[in-house]
């Protein structure tokens, strides 16, 4: 028998203020359950909560957004701010508690980090059962997790550290990280998107490298497309590294080095490739977790909402990253690309000296002709010439203006301001210096 849903009329909005929160004047129990959408499936989910009168109850949308706090204990006066309340400014936030600020225009306020159960036995047994009905059960099990919304940064540094104990070989790195030259930047995306773009991180990777970062950018083969990072490195004749000691070389040599992911974690990388063909939990961190450098900084593009958590879960994991940006892009309700756009809703969590803060900015809706102009070809050979294509010198286009936006994004990773790195690398596409380094890689 199907869950009976739960009304969704909206709270009168006579005796509720704008964050839903119950004034003093209004009991609890004349609040309605909320009726949301879910940040993973974009499907309506009824309120949680016991009832109305149970405050602590796990709520979807007041647990991701706020709790609801009881009435103002007797002796505080109105002019006292509220404790659930944050200043419009920057705070630093504790990981443990919060995945971190969110800044939406001039308000701000504290994300509540899920606190549902999971179990690091459950993965522990996962990993080590490669049968065909054990990665069924993996498949749900994470898809279960993202939709409840049960995973905060520490429960996704708990992951991180029962792959790390499953790969001997990523735990060394992990304690060990390579040495590189200073200011360089981990570029990484979380593939895996409702839409799909061209090879996008792998244009601004060189763009970006062409303006002066050094750049270490994770590639794979296509997983949820037709075209990986390494799909197009061999179509145009670029090799990557063979194994990680030869990166420091590669950067000192040409200022970019591709490198595959299973040289980090070989035996994480045979077991996971091919069971996952949408985002699970290990995106929100490993393709910048797994390349286990001594970088400045890093860009990751995550196909999902919650670039917060992803940063927040980083943060813990590679505390040596001491900048970084988590972009995301909406083209429209549930069509996610791991890219920073410049259509529809951009997020953007970036970490600078310990602190996240995540902005939100709403962009025009995506014409036809630029999800032509973006949209992912039929075949390697296609979207290599697209890459190639965005790094000539020449008039501005859809395909231009994307990896120009997403190159500023790894150049001002590095401790460039960001205006600088937006002049940077444009120069550098148009004095020719992009396609004169793809033209030296191959």
């Amino acid at each position: 028998m199907p869950r009976q849903r739960l009304p969704t009329t909206p709270p009168d909005r006579s005796v509720l203020n704008p964050c839903s929160r119950p004034s003093d004047s209004t009991s609890l129990a004349s609040t309605r359950p909320c009726s949301t959408t879910s940040g993973s499936d974009f499907s309506s989910r009824p309120c949680e909560r016991k009832s109305n009168d149970d405050v602590s109850g796990p709520c979807h949308r007041c647990r991701r957004i706020h709790r609801l706090a009881p009435r103002r204990p007797a002796g505080r006066t109105a002019a006292t701010p509220h404790p659930r309340r944050v200043p419009a400014r920057a705070v630093r936030c504790s990981p443990e508690r919060y995945v971190g600020l969110v800044v939406v225009g001039v308000r701000a306020r504290q994300v509540a980090a899920p606190t549902g159960p999971w179990s690091p036995d459950v993965l522990h047994t996962l990993l080590r059962d490669a049968s065909p009905s054990a990665d069924e059960r993996w498949r749900r099990w994470c898809a279960d997790l993202l939709l409840a919304d049960r995973l905060g940064p520490a429960e996704l540094s708990e992951w991180w550290k029962v792959i790390t104990e499953f790969d001997e070989v990523l735990g060394g790195y992990a304690e060990q990280p390579l040495d590189v030259p200073e200011g360089s930047v981990v570029v990484a995306g979380s593939g895996k998107e409702q839409f799909k773009t061209f090879n996008v991180s792998t244009a601004a990777a060189v763009l970006a490298a062409a303006s002066g970062t050094s750049v270490v950018k994770g590639i794979s083969r296509s997983v949820s497309a037709v075209s990986g990072a390494a799909d197009i490195l061999d179509v145009l004749d670029i090799r990557a590294v063979d194994r990680p000691e030869a990166i420091p070389e590669m950067l000192a040599r040409f200022g970019i080095a591709f490198v595959s992911y299973p040289l980090f974690c070989p035996r994480y990388a045979a077991r996971y490739d091919g069971v996952f063909g949408a985002l699970n939990p290990a995106s929100f961190f490993m393709p910048i977790a797994t390349i286990c450098v001594h970088a400045r900084g890093y860009v990751l593009g995550l196909a999902h909402r919650d670039v917060t958590l992803a940063a927040a879960a980083l943060l813990r994991i590679r505390p040596d990253l001491t900048t970084g940006v988590v972009a995301s892009t909406e083209l429209s309700p549930g069509e996610m690309i791991d890219e920073d756009g410049d259509v529809g809703t951009r997020r953007l969590a970036r970490l600078a000296d310990g602190l996240i803060t995540c902005g939100i900015r709403q962009g025009q809706d995506p014409a036809q002709s630029w999800r032509h102009a973006v949209a992912h070809r039929p075949t390697h050979r296609g979207n290599a010439a697209l890459v190639v294509s965005a790094l000539k010198p020449g008039d501005d286009t859809p395909v231009t203006a994307l990896v120009e936006l997403n190159a500023a994004l790894v150049v001002a990773a590095s401790g460039t301001d960001i205006d600088e790195a937006v002049d940077l690398v444009r120069h550098a596409r148009q004095a020719g210096h992009a396609i004169r380094l793809l033209s030296t890689l191959t």
